[in-house]
């Protein structure tokens, strides 16, 4: 989250430009992975980061980038980073349109004005895009959080939980115990059942925090709303 929100606001910058050509394009192209199924695309990359014969090592060995097959999903260091960017690929789209829809709030005189008196691009996204994008980025951080708390269906497709559990999420570790058996134990549902009342609570302390930040942003007196 702290890598796709600040990535996408810049995105989103760039493609609410007007001089960009064809932004509605670019928009729906990354918007696309947002809209396909999780487990499909899950699968589609378990095939595509194969060590045996997959497009992307042979594509990474052909090209001289690598001696020897990485096998991306089936080590402890690399699987984790692995998810994260793919999850990052495919949700990236969602914060991108909230930023774009709080961009568009934004009244087109105040650069203009801003851009006479003589100020520069940073200094109009600085102190122009930034403070009042606040509140909505409020919303978005918290709507953003609670979107990558569950990424059980990438995890589960692609590995799991594993290579020894290091993929492990809280969505997984509650599957694990509710549902899934080994011959030393038995389903748990009591202990899974605990595991999500206790990460909902966590979510709703959450909610809110976001809450009382987002009171305390709010300009004008006497809790009137922007």
């Amino acid at each position: 989250m702290c890598i796709q929100l600040p990535l996408a606001l810049i995105v989103a910058v760039i493609l609410n430009h007007p001089a960009v050509k064809g932004r509605n394009i670019y928009r729906l192209l990354i918007f696309l992975p947002v809209i396909s199924t999780t487990a499909v695309v899950g699968i589609v990359f378990v095939i595509l980061l194969n060590p045996l014969g997959g497009p992307i090592n042979d594509v990474l060995l052909k090209m001289g980038l690598i001696d020897s097959p990485i096998n991306f999903l089936g080590s402890q260091k690399l699987a984790l980073p692995t998810l994260l960017v793919i999850s990052l690929w495919k949700s990236f789209g969602t914060p991108l349109i909230y930023w774009l829809a709080g961009l568009q709030t934004i009244p087109a005189e105040l650069y203009e004005a801003a851009k006479i008196d003589g100020a520069g691009a940073v200094q109009r996204f600085t102190r122009i895009t930034i403070p009042l994008l606040v509140p909505i980025g409020i919303i978005i951080v918290l709507l953003t959080f609670i979107a990558n708390l569950h990424p059980f269906d990438l995890v589960k497709t692609m590995t799991e939980g594993g290579p020894v559990k290091s993929t492990d999420v809280i969505d997984t570790y509650i599957y694990r115990y509710a549902f899934e058996t080994t011959e030393y134990s038995s389903t748990r549902y009591g202990f899974a059942s605990a595991a999500g009342i206790v990460f909902s609570m966590a979510v709703f302390l959450i909610v809110l925090v976001q809450a009382a930040v987002m009171k305390k942003v709010r300009p004008g007196k006497g809790g009137q709303s922007v």
